[in-house]
Protein backbone atom coordinates (compact mmCIF):
# COMPACT_ATOMS: atom_id res chain seq x y z
CA UNK A 1 0.00 0.00 0.00
CA UNK A 2 1.58 2.96 -1.23
CA UNK A 3 1.69 6.39 0.60
CA UNK A 4 1.33 9.72 -1.13
CA UNK A 5 4.11 11.77 -1.14
CA UNK A 6 4.42 14.61 0.59
CA UNK A 7 3.87 18.08 -1.42
CA UNK A 8 6.65 20.08 -2.61
CA UNK A 9 5.68 22.91 -0.39
CA UNK A 10 4.57 20.63 2.67
CA UNK A 11 6.43 23.34 5.00
CA UNK A 12 4.29 26.14 3.60
CA UNK A 13 1.47 24.40 3.59
CA UNK A 14 1.34 22.97 7.09
CA UNK A 15 2.31 26.62 8.64
CA UNK A 16 -0.91 27.68 6.42
CA UNK A 17 -3.28 24.73 8.24
CA UNK A 18 -1.70 25.90 11.85
CA UNK A 19 -2.29 28.80 11.04
CA UNK A 20 -5.90 28.56 10.86
CA UNK A 21 -5.98 27.62 14.80
CA UNK A 22 -8.62 24.78 13.80
CA UNK A 23 -7.59 21.21 14.61
CA UNK A 24 -9.13 19.63 17.06
CA UNK A 25 -11.57 22.22 17.56
CA UNK A 26 -15.19 21.15 17.83
CA UNK A 27 -18.08 21.19 15.22
CA UNK A 28 -19.38 24.00 13.97
CA UNK A 29 -22.86 24.19 12.28
CA UNK A 30 -21.45 26.15 8.82
CA UNK A 31 -18.97 22.93 7.89
CA UNK A 32 -21.38 20.35 8.84
CA UNK A 33 -23.41 21.97 6.80
CA UNK A 34 -20.92 21.88 3.51
CA UNK A 35 -20.42 18.62 4.36
CA UNK A 36 -24.60 17.26 4.22
CA UNK A 37 -24.37 19.33 1.20
CA UNK A 38 -21.62 17.22 -0.88
CA UNK A 39 -23.51 13.61 0.53
CA UNK A 40 -27.18 14.92 -0.29
CA UNK A 41 -25.89 16.05 -4.17
CA UNK A 42 -23.53 13.38 -4.78
CA UNK A 43 -25.72 10.98 -3.61
CA UNK A 44 -23.50 8.92 -1.41
CA UNK A 45 -23.43 8.34 2.66
CA UNK A 46 -20.38 9.74 3.97
CA UNK A 47 -18.58 13.33 3.40
CA UNK A 48 -15.93 14.48 5.15
CA UNK A 49 -14.04 17.84 5.61
CA UNK A 50 -10.32 16.17 5.98
CA UNK A 51 -7.54 18.58 7.13
CA UNK A 52 -4.29 16.44 6.41
CA UNK A 53 -1.72 17.44 9.31
CA UNK A 54 1.83 16.18 9.49
CA UNK A 55 1.34 12.71 11.17
CA UNK A 56 -2.67 12.26 10.11
CA UNK A 57 -5.93 13.47 8.41
CA UNK A 58 -8.09 15.27 11.11
CA UNK A 59 -12.44 15.65 10.07
CA UNK A 60 -13.47 18.96 10.51
CA UNK A 61 -16.76 17.98 9.26
CA UNK A 62 -18.32 14.99 9.00
CA UNK A 63 -21.46 12.92 7.75
CA UNK A 64 -21.96 8.66 7.93
CA UNK A 65 -19.62 8.32 9.61
CA UNK A 66 -18.94 7.90 13.71
CA UNK A 67 -16.64 6.64 16.47
CA UNK A 68 -13.64 8.44 14.13
CA UNK A 69 -12.52 11.75 14.08
CA UNK A 70 -8.75 11.10 12.44
CA UNK A 71 -6.68 8.37 10.93
CA UNK A 72 -3.14 7.94 10.09
CA UNK A 73 -1.79 10.40 7.12
CA UNK A 74 0.16 7.20 5.73
CA UNK A 75 -3.00 5.50 4.68
CA UNK A 76 -5.17 8.85 3.71
CA UNK A 77 -7.11 9.02 0.42
CA UNK A 78 -6.87 12.82 1.13
CA UNK A 79 -3.07 12.65 1.39
CA UNK A 80 -3.17 11.75 -2.32
CA UNK A 81 -5.96 14.03 -3.15
CA UNK A 82 -4.39 17.29 -2.20
CA UNK A 83 -1.21 16.45 -4.94
CA UNK A 84 -3.35 17.95 -7.19
CA UNK A 85 -5.45 20.74 -8.05
CA UNK A 86 -8.66 19.04 -9.28
CA UNK A 87 -10.89 16.40 -8.13
CA UNK A 88 -9.06 13.40 -7.48
CA UNK A 89 -11.69 10.55 -8.50
CA UNK A 90 -11.08 6.66 -7.18
CA UNK A 91 -14.49 4.43 -8.93
CA UNK A 92 -13.40 1.12 -7.07
CA UNK A 93 -10.59 1.13 -4.38
CA UNK A 94 -10.59 -2.58 -4.22
CA UNK A 95 -9.11 -2.95 -8.22
CA UNK A 96 -7.02 0.71 -7.33
CA UNK A 97 -3.28 -0.79 -7.43
CA UNK A 98 -3.00 2.76 -4.38
CA UNK A 99 -5.70 1.51 -1.86
CA UNK A 100 -6.48 -2.08 -2.71
CA UNK A 101 -4.57 -3.46 0.56
CA UNK A 102 -5.94 -0.50 2.51
CA UNK A 103 -7.21 -0.76 6.14
CA UNK A 104 -10.21 1.63 4.95
CA UNK A 105 -11.22 -0.45 2.24
CA UNK A 106 -10.79 -3.75 3.82
CA UNK A 107 -11.99 -2.35 7.00
CA UNK A 108 -14.45 0.23 8.22
CA UNK A 109 -15.56 2.54 6.90
CA UNK A 110 -15.55 -0.51 3.54
CA UNK A 111 -14.87 2.89 1.18
CA UNK A 112 -15.14 2.01 -2.69
CA UNK A 113 -15.69 4.89 -4.09
CA UNK A 114 -14.16 8.20 -2.95
CA UNK A 115 -14.22 11.93 -4.40
CA UNK A 116 -11.90 14.54 -3.13
CA UNK A 117 -11.62 18.12 -3.71
CA UNK A 118 -8.77 20.36 -2.52
CA UNK A 119 -9.52 22.72 0.01
CA UNK A 120 -7.60 25.89 -0.26
CA UNK A 121 -6.79 28.53 1.45
CA UNK A 122 -4.46 31.57 1.50
CA UNK A 123 -2.40 31.64 -1.47
CA UNK A 124 -3.37 28.44 -2.95
CA UNK A 125 -2.26 25.84 0.01
CA UNK A 126 -3.83 22.82 -0.28
CA UNK A 127 -4.77 22.08 3.76
CA UNK A 128 -7.29 19.48 2.95
CA UNK A 129 -10.06 18.01 0.81
CA UNK A 130 -13.81 18.02 0.82
CA UNK A 131 -14.48 14.53 -0.02
CA UNK A 132 -17.37 11.68 -0.94
CA UNK A 133 -17.55 8.52 0.19
CA UNK A 134 -19.50 5.45 -0.81
CA UNK A 135 -19.71 1.61 -0.17
CA UNK A 136 -20.01 0.14 -3.63
CA UNK A 137 -18.04 1.57 -6.82
CA UNK A 138 -19.34 4.60 -8.75
CA UNK A 139 -18.51 7.84 -10.73
CA UNK A 140 -19.58 11.45 -10.45
CA UNK A 141 -21.75 13.58 -13.07
CA UNK A 142 -19.97 16.29 -14.19
CA UNK A 143 -22.68 18.49 -12.77
CA UNK A 144 -22.27 16.65 -9.18
CA UNK A 145 -18.25 17.29 -9.63
CA UNK A 146 -18.64 21.17 -10.88
CA UNK A 147 -20.85 21.47 -7.22
CA UNK A 148 -18.07 19.51 -5.77
CA UNK A 149 -15.62 21.72 -6.60
CA UNK A 150 -17.75 24.84 -5.27
CA UNK A 151 -18.29 23.45 -1.83
CA UNK A 152 -14.78 22.85 -1.35
CA UNK A 153 -14.34 26.33 -2.67
CA UNK A 154 -16.42 27.29 0.14
CA UNK A 155 -15.02 25.66 2.84
CA UNK A 156 -11.71 27.33 2.13
CA UNK A 157 -13.49 30.33 2.77
CA UNK A 158 -15.31 29.35 5.78
CA UNK A 159 -12.17 28.27 7.07
CA UNK A 160 -10.49 31.85 6.02
CA UNK A 161 -13.46 33.68 7.44
CA UNK A 162 -13.11 31.76 10.50
CA UNK A 163 -9.39 32.67 11.19
CA UNK A 164 -10.31 36.14 10.27
CA UNK A 165 -13.61 36.50 12.28
CA UNK A 166 -11.12 34.87 15.58
CA UNK A 167 -8.70 37.14 15.05
CA UNK A 168 -10.26 40.58 14.31
CA UNK A 169 -12.13 39.42 18.35
CA UNK A 170 -8.89 39.19 19.22
CA UNK A 171 -7.49 42.53 17.72
CA UNK A 172 -11.00 44.33 19.00
CA UNK A 173 -10.55 42.59 22.41
CA UNK A 174 -6.97 43.44 22.72
CA UNK A 175 -7.12 46.70 21.12
CA UNK A 176 -3.64 45.87 20.27
CA UNK A 177 -3.78 47.17 16.79
CA UNK A 178 -3.53 50.97 15.73
CA UNK A 179 -6.14 51.80 12.96
CA UNK A 180 -4.11 51.25 10.00
CA UNK A 181 -3.09 47.74 11.10
CA UNK A 182 -6.52 47.03 11.44
CA UNK A 183 -7.59 48.53 8.30
CA UNK A 184 -4.83 46.39 6.46
CA UNK A 185 -5.33 43.50 8.16
CA UNK A 186 -9.07 43.51 7.46
CA UNK A 187 -8.82 45.09 3.47
CA UNK A 188 -6.57 41.84 3.05
CA UNK A 189 -8.68 39.41 4.08
CA UNK A 190 -10.74 37.36 1.51
CA UNK A 191 -14.41 37.85 2.74
CA UNK A 192 -16.40 41.14 3.51
CA UNK A 193 -16.24 42.05 7.19
CA UNK A 194 -18.24 44.90 9.24
CA UNK A 195 -18.70 46.44 12.44
CA UNK A 196 -21.93 47.43 13.28
CA UNK A 197 -24.14 48.77 16.11
CA UNK A 198 -27.30 46.56 17.42
CA UNK A 199 -29.34 48.52 15.47
CA UNK A 200 -27.57 47.46 11.88
CA UNK A 201 -25.83 51.11 11.63
CA UNK A 202 -22.05 50.34 10.17
CA UNK A 203 -18.82 51.74 12.19
CA UNK A 204 -16.54 49.93 9.47
CA UNK A 205 -16.16 48.25 6.54
CA UNK A 206 -13.42 46.66 4.70
CA UNK A 207 -12.73 46.50 0.66
CA UNK A 208 -14.42 43.41 0.22
CA UNK A 209 -17.30 44.37 1.95
CA UNK A 210 -17.58 47.25 -0.34
CA UNK A 211 -17.00 45.94 -3.49
CA UNK A 212 -19.51 43.10 -2.89
CA UNK A 213 -22.12 46.14 -1.97
CA UNK A 214 -21.17 48.45 -4.47
CA UNK A 215 -19.98 51.29 -2.34
CA UNK A 216 -17.57 52.97 -1.44
CA UNK A 217 -15.66 53.66 1.82
CA UNK A 218 -17.72 56.61 3.00
CA UNK A 219 -21.23 55.32 1.63
CA UNK A 220 -20.74 52.40 3.38
CA UNK A 221 -20.60 53.61 7.35
CA UNK A 222 -22.70 55.40 9.30
CA UNK A 223 -26.00 54.07 7.89
CA UNK A 224 -27.47 50.59 8.63
CA UNK A 225 -26.40 48.00 6.29
CA UNK A 226 -30.00 46.48 5.63
CA UNK A 227 -30.35 49.42 3.35
CA UNK A 228 -28.71 47.09 0.99
CA UNK A 229 -31.25 43.74 1.42
CA UNK A 230 -33.54 43.12 -0.70
CA UNK A 231 -36.92 44.41 -0.16
CA UNK A 232 -38.82 40.82 -0.44
CA UNK A 233 -35.95 39.58 1.95
CA UNK A 234 -36.08 42.64 4.02
CA UNK A 235 -38.79 42.05 6.84
CA UNK A 236 -37.26 38.18 7.25
CA UNK A 237 -33.22 39.45 7.68
CA UNK A 238 -34.68 42.45 10.24
CA UNK A 239 -36.56 39.81 12.56
CA UNK A 240 -33.71 38.00 12.32
CA UNK A 241 -31.64 40.29 13.30
CA UNK A 242 -33.82 41.73 15.88
CA UNK A 243 -33.85 38.34 17.64
CA UNK A 244 -30.34 37.97 17.49
CA UNK A 245 -29.52 41.74 19.34
CA UNK A 246 -32.76 40.54 21.89
CA UNK A 247 -30.57 37.42 22.83
CA UNK A 248 -27.41 37.82 22.20
CA UNK A 249 -27.16 35.24 20.10
CA UNK A 250 -25.01 35.03 16.42
CA UNK A 251 -26.87 36.47 13.26
CA UNK A 252 -26.39 33.76 10.38
CA UNK A 253 -29.10 34.12 7.35
CA UNK A 254 -28.47 34.39 3.45
CA UNK A 255 -30.48 36.69 1.63
CA UNK A 256 -30.16 38.88 -1.11
CA UNK A 257 -28.61 42.24 -1.58
CA UNK A 258 -29.74 44.94 -4.21
CA UNK A 259 -26.47 47.44 -5.16
CA UNK A 260 -26.55 50.50 -5.96
CA UNK A 261 -26.85 49.61 -9.92
CA UNK A 262 -29.73 47.34 -9.12
CA UNK A 263 -27.95 44.17 -10.00
CA UNK A 264 -28.84 41.25 -7.30
CA UNK A 265 -26.47 39.20 -5.09
CA UNK A 266 -26.56 36.18 -2.65
CA UNK A 267 -24.67 36.71 0.55
CA UNK A 268 -24.38 34.99 3.23
CA UNK A 269 -23.94 37.03 7.08
CA UNK A 270 -22.50 35.34 10.28
CA UNK A 271 -22.52 38.46 12.88
CA UNK A 272 -21.79 38.09 16.65
CA UNK A 273 -21.78 40.51 19.63
CA UNK A 274 -18.68 41.92 21.32
CA UNK A 275 -19.47 43.45 24.24
CA UNK A 276 -17.55 45.73 25.78
CA UNK A 277 -17.67 47.65 29.32
CA UNK A 278 -17.51 51.31 29.61
CA UNK A 279 -16.67 52.37 33.40
CA UNK A 280 -18.27 56.27 34.50
CA UNK A 281 -16.39 58.72 35.15
CA UNK A 282 -17.21 59.46 38.68
CA UNK A 283 -17.22 56.92 41.39
CA UNK A 284 -20.66 56.79 41.51
CA UNK A 285 -21.34 56.30 37.51
CA UNK A 286 -22.36 52.56 36.78
CA UNK A 287 -20.82 50.63 34.25
CA UNK A 288 -22.41 50.36 30.63
CA UNK A 289 -22.10 47.77 28.27
CA UNK A 290 -21.37 48.40 25.04
CA UNK A 291 -22.50 46.00 22.04
CA UNK A 292 -20.70 45.86 18.53
CA UNK A 293 -21.09 42.98 15.88
CA UNK A 294 -18.44 41.89 13.60
CA UNK A 295 -19.74 40.42 11.17
CA UNK A 296 -18.43 38.61 7.75
CA UNK A 297 -20.23 38.50 4.37
CA UNK A 298 -19.62 36.15 1.74
CA UNK A 299 -21.06 36.57 -1.84
CA UNK A 300 -22.60 33.06 -2.53
CA UNK A 301 -24.12 34.13 -5.85
CA UNK A 302 -22.29 31.40 -8.05
CA UNK A 303 -22.36 28.39 -5.60
CA UNK A 304 -26.36 29.49 -5.59
CA UNK A 305 -26.43 29.77 -9.47
CA UNK A 306 -24.89 26.37 -9.66
CA UNK A 307 -27.18 24.88 -7.34
CA UNK A 308 -30.46 25.99 -8.84
CA UNK A 309 -28.85 24.86 -12.17
CA UNK A 310 -28.70 21.44 -10.67
CA UNK A 311 -31.98 21.68 -9.04
CA UNK A 312 -33.47 22.89 -12.70
CA UNK A 313 -31.89 20.22 -14.32
CA UNK A 314 -33.06 17.34 -11.96
CA UNK A 315 -36.60 19.20 -12.41
CA UNK A 316 -36.57 19.04 -16.30
CA UNK A 317 -35.40 15.42 -16.77
CA UNK A 318 -38.23 14.44 -14.28
CA UNK A 319 -40.63 16.22 -16.14
CA UNK A 320 -39.25 14.92 -19.55
CA UNK A 321 -39.77 11.12 -17.82
CA UNK A 322 -43.06 12.44 -16.40
CA UNK A 323 -44.45 13.87 -19.78
CA UNK A 324 -43.42 10.91 -21.61
CA UNK A 325 -44.95 8.68 -19.52
CA UNK A 326 -42.03 6.67 -19.08
CA UNK A 327 -41.14 4.12 -16.18
CA UNK A 328 -37.45 4.11 -15.27
CA UNK A 329 -35.08 1.86 -13.41
CA UNK A 330 -31.37 1.37 -12.37
CA UNK A 331 -30.06 -2.10 -12.35
CA UNK A 332 -26.48 -2.54 -10.18
CA UNK A 333 -25.29 -5.61 -12.02
CA UNK A 334 -22.81 -6.70 -9.27
CA UNK A 335 -25.27 -7.61 -7.28
CA UNK A 336 -28.44 -7.63 -9.13
CA UNK A 337 -30.01 -4.60 -6.77
CA UNK A 338 -32.62 -2.57 -8.58
CA UNK A 339 -34.21 0.87 -7.65
CA UNK A 340 -37.40 1.65 -9.98
CA UNK A 341 -40.09 4.44 -10.51
CA UNK A 342 -43.66 4.61 -9.76
CA UNK A 343 -44.63 4.17 -13.12
CA UNK A 344 -42.41 0.97 -13.78
CA UNK A 345 -44.56 -0.65 -11.15
CA UNK A 346 -47.74 1.11 -13.00
CA UNK A 347 -47.17 -0.64 -16.10
CA UNK A 348 -47.46 -4.11 -14.85
CA UNK A 349 -50.43 -3.05 -12.07
CA UNK A 350 -48.60 -2.49 -8.88
CA UNK A 351 -47.51 0.53 -6.83
CA UNK A 352 -44.02 0.33 -5.18
CA UNK A 353 -45.23 0.28 -2.05
CA UNK A 354 -45.98 -3.60 -3.52
CA UNK A 355 -42.18 -4.97 -2.98
CA UNK A 356 -40.29 -4.66 0.09
CA UNK A 357 -37.24 -4.84 -2.31
CA UNK A 358 -36.36 -5.12 -6.05
CA UNK A 359 -33.97 -6.93 -7.62
CA UNK A 360 -33.08 -8.10 -11.36
CA UNK A 361 -35.28 -11.38 -9.87
CA UNK A 362 -38.31 -9.18 -9.23
CA UNK A 363 -38.64 -8.48 -13.40
CA UNK A 364 -37.78 -12.23 -14.21
CA UNK A 365 -40.09 -13.81 -12.35
CA UNK A 366 -43.09 -11.34 -14.14
CA UNK A 367 -41.43 -11.73 -17.41
CA UNK A 368 -42.61 -13.97 -20.72
CA UNK A 369 -40.82 -17.34 -20.17
CA UNK A 370 -40.23 -16.54 -24.14
CA UNK A 371 -38.73 -13.40 -23.95
CA UNK A 372 -36.30 -14.09 -20.69
CA UNK A 373 -34.28 -16.12 -22.34
CA UNK A 374 -34.07 -14.09 -25.35
CA UNK A 375 -33.45 -10.82 -23.67
CA UNK A 376 -31.08 -12.22 -21.06
CA UNK A 377 -29.22 -13.39 -24.30
CA UNK A 378 -29.25 -9.80 -25.64
CA UNK A 379 -28.03 -8.18 -22.08
CA UNK A 380 -25.37 -11.01 -22.42
CA UNK A 381 -24.35 -9.70 -26.20
CA UNK A 382 -24.54 -5.90 -25.08
CA UNK A 383 -22.40 -6.17 -22.06
CA UNK A 384 -19.95 -8.44 -24.11
CA UNK A 385 -19.53 -5.75 -27.18
CA UNK A 386 -19.76 -2.77 -24.67
CA UNK A 387 -22.35 -1.24 -26.83
CA UNK A 388 -23.58 2.34 -26.27
CA UNK A 389 -27.71 1.77 -26.30
CA UNK A 390 -29.81 -1.02 -26.46
CA UNK A 391 -33.65 -1.82 -27.21
CA UNK A 392 -35.41 -4.50 -26.78
CA UNK A 393 -39.24 -5.27 -26.56
CA UNK A 394 -40.52 -8.15 -24.26
CA UNK A 395 -43.85 -8.66 -22.57
CA UNK A 396 -44.80 -8.60 -18.90
CA UNK A 397 -47.15 -10.29 -16.49
CA UNK A 398 -49.81 -7.64 -14.88
CA UNK A 399 -50.90 -7.69 -11.76
CA UNK A 400 -54.37 -9.30 -12.98
CA UNK A 401 -52.87 -11.92 -15.60
CA UNK A 402 -52.47 -10.48 -18.49
CA UNK A 403 -49.58 -9.66 -20.82
CA UNK A 404 -47.98 -6.00 -21.35
CA UNK A 405 -45.70 -5.29 -23.83
CA UNK A 406 -42.69 -2.93 -23.04
CA UNK A 407 -40.31 -1.50 -24.95
CA UNK A 408 -37.30 -1.15 -22.58
CA UNK A 409 -34.64 1.09 -23.66
CA UNK A 410 -31.33 1.86 -22.20
CA UNK A 411 -27.65 1.98 -21.27
CA UNK A 412 -24.47 0.98 -19.40
CA UNK A 413 -23.52 3.93 -17.53
CA UNK A 414 -20.55 2.30 -15.18
CA UNK A 415 -17.84 0.21 -16.14
CA UNK A 416 -16.03 -1.67 -13.52
CA UNK A 417 -12.36 -1.99 -13.97
CA UNK A 418 -12.45 -5.70 -15.09
CA UNK A 419 -14.28 -4.99 -17.84
CA UNK A 420 -17.53 -5.87 -16.38
CA UNK A 421 -21.09 -4.05 -16.60
CA UNK A 422 -21.48 -1.89 -13.37
CA UNK A 423 -24.71 -0.04 -13.47
CA UNK A 424 -27.08 0.15 -16.03
CA UNK A 425 -30.20 2.94 -16.53
CA UNK A 426 -33.18 2.25 -18.89
CA UNK A 427 -36.65 2.97 -19.67
CA UNK A 428 -39.73 1.02 -20.11
CA UNK A 429 -42.33 2.42 -22.33
CA UNK A 430 -45.69 0.68 -22.24
CA UNK A 431 -46.25 -0.62 -26.07
CA UNK A 432 -48.95 -2.87 -25.81
CA UNK A 433 -51.70 -0.85 -27.86
CA UNK A 434 -49.27 -0.23 -30.26
CA UNK A 435 -47.85 -4.00 -30.71
CA UNK A 436 -52.48 -4.50 -30.38
CA UNK A 437 -52.42 -2.13 -33.57
CA UNK A 438 -49.70 -3.55 -35.42
CA UNK A 439 -51.29 -6.80 -34.95
CA UNK A 440 -54.79 -5.56 -36.49
CA UNK A 441 -52.78 -3.85 -39.15
CA UNK A 442 -51.28 -7.06 -40.14
CA UNK A 443 -54.51 -8.89 -40.16
CA UNK A 444 -55.71 -6.06 -42.11
CA UNK A 445 -53.01 -6.29 -44.96
CA UNK A 446 -53.47 -10.26 -44.91
CA UNK A 447 -56.88 -10.05 -45.73
CA UNK A 448 -56.10 -7.42 -48.70
CA UNK A 449 -53.64 -9.60 -49.84
CA UNK A 450 -56.02 -12.44 -49.70
CA UNK A 451 -59.01 -10.50 -51.58
CA UNK A 452 -56.21 -9.18 -54.55
CA UNK A 453 -54.97 -12.68 -54.61
CA UNK A 454 -58.66 -13.92 -55.23
CA UNK A 455 -59.32 -11.00 -57.40
CA UNK A 456 -56.81 -11.16 -59.50
CA UNK A 457 -56.16 -7.64 -58.58
CA UNK A 458 -52.42 -6.34 -58.89
CA UNK A 459 -51.65 -3.47 -56.49
CA UNK A 460 -48.74 -0.98 -57.04
CA UNK A 461 -47.28 2.01 -55.27
CA UNK A 462 -45.17 4.83 -56.84
CA UNK A 463 -43.00 7.32 -55.13
CA UNK A 464 -43.09 9.51 -57.76
CA UNK A 465 -39.38 11.58 -56.70
CA UNK A 466 -37.32 8.38 -56.38
CA UNK A 467 -38.85 6.93 -58.98
CA UNK A 468 -39.18 3.20 -57.23
CA UNK A 469 -42.44 1.19 -58.01
CA UNK A 470 -43.02 -1.39 -55.84
CA UNK A 471 -45.34 -4.01 -57.20
CA UNK A 472 -47.30 -6.93 -54.99
CA UNK A 473 -47.20 -10.50 -55.39
CA UNK A 474 -50.08 -9.95 -58.04
CA UNK A 475 -48.92 -7.52 -59.97
CA UNK A 476 -45.67 -9.16 -61.39
CA UNK A 477 -48.22 -12.31 -62.25
CA UNK A 478 -50.58 -10.05 -63.88
CA UNK A 479 -47.51 -9.11 -66.02
CA UNK A 480 -46.33 -12.82 -66.21
CA UNK A 481 -42.91 -11.82 -64.03
CA UNK A 482 -41.66 -14.36 -61.80
CA UNK A 483 -42.64 -12.12 -58.42
CA UNK A 484 -39.91 -10.03 -57.00
CA UNK A 485 -37.40 -11.42 -59.35
CA UNK A 486 -36.50 -7.87 -60.94
CA UNK A 487 -36.72 -4.53 -59.14
CA UNK A 488 -39.65 -2.20 -59.83
CA UNK A 489 -39.29 1.22 -61.34
CA UNK A 490 -41.22 3.10 -64.10
CA UNK A 491 -38.75 1.68 -66.50
CA UNK A 492 -40.16 -1.75 -65.77
CA UNK A 493 -43.73 -0.95 -66.30
CA UNK A 494 -43.11 1.15 -69.58
CA UNK A 495 -41.19 -1.37 -71.18
CA UNK A 496 -44.41 -4.06 -70.66
CA UNK A 497 -46.79 -1.50 -71.84
CA UNK A 498 -47.98 -1.87 -75.22
CA UNK A 499 -45.54 0.25 -77.79
CA UNK A 500 -49.41 1.59 -79.43
CA UNK A 501 -50.51 2.09 -76.13
CA UNK A 502 -47.86 3.32 -74.17
CA UNK A 503 -47.77 6.89 -75.21
CA UNK A 504 -51.99 7.45 -74.59
CA UNK A 505 -51.09 5.41 -70.95
CA UNK A 506 -48.45 8.03 -69.89
CA UNK A 507 -50.55 10.95 -71.11
CA UNK A 508 -53.10 9.61 -69.02
CA UNK A 509 -50.54 9.09 -65.92
CA UNK A 510 -49.01 12.97 -66.28
CA UNK A 511 -52.64 14.00 -66.50
CA UNK A 512 -53.39 12.65 -63.38
CA UNK A 513 -50.29 13.92 -61.75
CA UNK A 514 -50.77 17.78 -62.57
CA UNK A 515 -54.41 17.00 -61.32
CA UNK A 516 -55.95 17.42 -64.76
CA UNK A 517 -58.00 14.21 -64.19
CA UNK A 518 -57.94 10.67 -62.41
CA UNK A 519 -55.95 7.92 -63.52
CA UNK A 520 -58.40 5.35 -65.01
CA UNK A 521 -57.97 3.95 -68.31
CA UNK A 522 -56.92 0.77 -70.12
CA UNK A 523 -54.07 -0.36 -71.93
CA UNK A 524 -52.21 -3.80 -73.93
CA UNK A 525 -49.44 -5.07 -71.91
CA UNK A 526 -47.07 -7.52 -73.27
CA UNK A 527 -46.31 -10.32 -70.56
CA UNK A 528 -42.99 -11.64 -69.67
CA UNK A 529 -44.45 -15.27 -71.80
CA UNK A 530 -44.82 -12.45 -74.81
CA UNK A 531 -48.59 -12.68 -75.03
CA UNK A 532 -50.63 -9.28 -75.56
CA UNK A 533 -52.85 -8.84 -72.49
CA UNK A 534 -55.38 -5.74 -72.23
CA UNK A 535 -55.83 -4.81 -68.51
CA UNK A 536 -57.37 -1.86 -66.63
CA UNK A 537 -55.30 0.79 -64.35
CA UNK A 538 -56.62 3.00 -61.91
CA UNK A 539 -55.07 4.92 -58.98
CA UNK A 540 -54.90 7.99 -56.66
CA UNK A 541 -52.19 11.12 -56.32
CA UNK A 542 -50.96 12.38 -52.98
CA UNK A 543 -49.71 15.13 -52.88
CA UNK A 544 -47.85 17.55 -50.67
CA UNK A 545 -48.48 21.36 -48.71
CA UNK A 546 -47.69 22.65 -51.92
CA UNK A 547 -49.28 20.87 -54.11
CA UNK A 548 -46.77 18.72 -55.93
CA UNK A 549 -47.14 14.69 -56.51
CA UNK A 550 -45.09 12.68 -54.06
CA UNK A 551 -47.07 9.47 -54.78
CA UNK A 552 -49.50 7.17 -56.51
CA UNK A 553 -51.02 4.23 -55.82
CA UNK A 554 -52.94 2.03 -57.86
CA UNK A 555 -54.19 -1.25 -58.73
CA UNK A 556 -54.22 -3.30 -62.09
CA UNK A 557 -56.44 -6.38 -63.60
CA UNK A 558 -56.99 -8.22 -66.68
CA UNK A 559 -60.22 -7.36 -68.99
CA UNK A 560 -61.55 -10.26 -70.70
Amino acid sequence: MPSATLPANETQRLKALRNLQVLDTGPEAEFDALANAASLVCGVPVSLISLIDSERQWFKAKVGVTGMSETPRDIAFCAHAILGEGIMEVPDASLDPRFKDNPLVLGNPDIRFYAGAPVSVGNGQRVGTLCVIDRQPRTLTSAQKEILVNLALAAGQALEGRRAMRELQRVSALNQADDARFKALSDALPVGIFYADEYSNCTHTNRRWQEMHGLSASQSVGASWMRMVHIEDLEAVRKQWDDSVLHRAPFMMEFRIQRLDRTERFVRVHAQAAVEVDVGLDVDDEAVDSVTYVGSAEDVTDYRAAERGLYDERRRLANVIDGANLGTWEWHVPDGQMRINARWAEIVGHSLSDWAKVTIATWQRICHPEDLARVTELYAQHFQNRGEHFAFEMRLRHREGHWVWVLSRGRVLHWLADGKAGWVFGTHEDITEQKRQETLLLEANERLELATESGGIGVWDWDVASNTLVWNAQNYLLYRIEPFSVPGNYQLWAQHVHPDDLPMAEASLQAALRGESTFNTNFRIIGGDGVVRRIRGAGRVTRDAQGNATRMVGANWELS
